[in-house]
């Protein structure tokens, strides 16, 4: 048998899988985005508690220890454009005043902000 003949119905399928890919029953959702709506539909009071559960990697450092800086770096909160003293602020913030929450790589809060942004930024715009 001619593989020619058996390599057409498995590119045919292939090529629908592919054009299928990525179609759900909702839009796509961003692993740096948190929005209002997204937030209403989890079970959750506070940013922190949403950044918690569904948007965990934000919360780990992706800075390495050095010598001079021995401990990991955790983001910088941004709150409505002001940066907060803490990360722990998050758990203050009521998850129904959230408009949108964005996490920035450190590379990206360093060029927004300027240094001492090792572990990235997370920004919130409230309501």
């Amino acid at each position: 048998m001619d593989k020619r003949v058996l390599l057409l119905p498995l590119a045919t399928i292939l090529l629908a899988c592919a054009a299928t890919q990525g179609q759900g029953t909702g839009p796509r959702r961003s692993s740096r985005v948190l929005t209002a709506d997204e937030i209403a539909e989890m079970v959750v009071t506070t940013a922190y508690d949403a950044v918690q559960q569904y948007r965990t990697h934000w919360l780990h450092s992706r800075a390495a220890p050095t010598f001079s800086n021995p401990d990991a770096s955790p983001p910088v909160l941004y709150l409505d454009g002001i940066r907060m003293d803490d990360i722990s602020e998050l758990g203050r913030i009521r998850a129904d005043v959230v408009e949108r929450m964005e996490y920035l790589s450190p590379s990206e809060a360093t060029n927004r902000f300027g240094t001492n942004h090792n572990g990235g930024a997370i920004l919130v715009t409230t309501r």
